[in-house]
């Protein structure tokens, strides 16, 4: 960070300065939690030689304090992915369940959202389509702060809910379900793409029509042949390089749309049985 020239290449200088932030805060939280089991150790030994001297009380809560920072940090000890450490693009999509699904899926959205922000994490919303009676049927919100990725992998798959629904003037009992992608935020990559791997097809209107309407090809569609996806750009492109880094491919998570579609779970598929956060350090649990 004292180099002179570091400062000419700003996207360079921007992520040096990020991982030294990181590095600092982790070595903050270990001495402090070195300090803190030396001076449980000194109000021990204070306690033997002095039962009626300490409250008990106190010393158990400082106890569970430092037990707890500890598990804290044996859990950044497990996230060692290429990405964990990288802030989390989480996509959210209302499946079968009309209203009830909508509703199911707005929760999710606020539930990570009340997530990050207990742990100090900024949030940006970049999409958002509201449904038409109650809740959203897609967004997708980021998530800025450390590991926040490594935290919130486990929770990609398909959330199901079950309750009486508030939207049935019966108060039926209702199955919804919602469709959750977290992918990591990686940085922008110049991917090579060639010509035999584009697929270009036009189309021309298909209905009565005068002059030009049905003489010249006014749609075309460019489509990648090896992913079988759309080449999109800007946000869509650095999607779908989360999704190569983060291990999920568009096929995989067509599969897991279609699956919540048909409101099946497909025990088969690993998308749809997601593996649940560490207790304590994630979202509240469906």
């Amino acid at each position: 960070m004292q180099r002179p020239d570091l400062w000419n290449h700003p996207d360079q200088a921007k992520k040096l300065g990020q991982e030294l932030s990181t590095l600092r805060a982790q070595v903050e939280d270990f001495t402090r939690l070195q300090r803190q089991i030396e001076d449980l150790a000194m109000l021990v030994r204070l306690a033997q030689d002095d039962p009626g001297g300490l409250d008990p009380a106190e010393l158990t809560a400082d106890t569970q304090r430092a037990h707890q920072q500890l598990q804290r940090l044996e859990l950044m000890t497990l996230l060692s992915g290429e990405h964990d450490a990288s802030n989390a693009i989480v996509s959210v999509h209302a499946g079968a369940g009309g209203t009830d699904s909508q509703d199911w899926a707005q929760m999710l959205l606020r539930m990570y959202a009340r997530w990050a922000e207990r742990r100090a994490f900024t949030t940006e919303i970049v999409d958002l389509s509201p449904g038409e009676e109650a809740g959203i049927k897609s967004a997708t919100m980021i998530i800025n702060g450390p590991y926040a990725y490594g935290y919130l992998k486990g929770e990609r798959g398909v959330h199901r809910l079950v309750r009486l629904s508030p939207f049935d003037a019966a108060h039926r009992r209702h199955t919804s379900f919602v469709l959750v992608d977290v992918i990591p935020d990686v940085e922008e990559v110049e991917v090579a793409v060639r010509d035999d791997e584009l697929k270009v097809e036009t189309y021309r209107a298909g209905g009565a029509g005068g002059q030009n309407v049905n003489k010249v090809e006014t749609a075309v569609r460019i489509t990648h042949l090896p992913t079988r996806e759309p080449p999109h750009r800007d946000a869509a492109v650095a999607r779908e390089a989360g999704r190569v880094a983060g291990g999920t491919t568009p096929a995989a998570a067509r599969r897991a749309a279609r699956g919540i579609q048909g409101g099946g779970l497909g025990q088969s598929n690993p998308l749809l049985c997601p593996a649940p956060l560490h207790a304590g350090e994630g979202p509240p649990h469906r």
